[in-house]
């Protein structure tokens, strides 16, 4: 079984692809909402490319999320708005509400600020 992480080809440009080939091989007459259409298909992608990052610096690594959420995604407007406030509402939301709370059960570096600060002439500029 091979993994590919979702920041990097092939899987990163993967959904782009899957849903363009979706599009070609649909019988929906997407002349009507062709600019629309598109504009959606190239929404998806870029949406859970966002997800994704929110996951990275929030989560752990065991809730990044995949492209499989995706992969259903209807080719037509009207049906695609349903089937996302669904997606939305039911799966992805609740998806990162639990990468959320399982992030905040890691322990993190400690971050503290330095008592000193120095200027670029070496001096301290700045009082903290």
């Amino acid at each position: 079984m091979l993994t590919f992480s979702n920041n990097v080809e092939p899987a990163n440009g993967f959904l782009v692809r899957y849903l363009r080939r979706k599009l070609l091989e649909s019988d929906t007459d997407v002349n009507a909402n062709k600019e629309e259409l598109l504009r959606v298909l190239d929404w998806v992608p870029k949406l859970w490319y966002h997800l994704h990052t929110f996951l990275e610096k929030h989560s752990t690594s065991d809730f990044l999320i995949g492209p499989c959420f995706f992969l259903s995604c209807p080719i037509g407007i009207e049906d695609f708005r349903t089937w996302f406030i669904d997606l939305w509402n039911n799966s992805i939301i609740p998806y990162l509400q639990e990468g959320a709370k399982d992030g905040l059960k890691v322990p993190r570096a400690a971050w503290h600020v330095g008592t000193q600060a120095s200027g670029a002439w070496g001096h301290a500029d700045v009082a903290v």
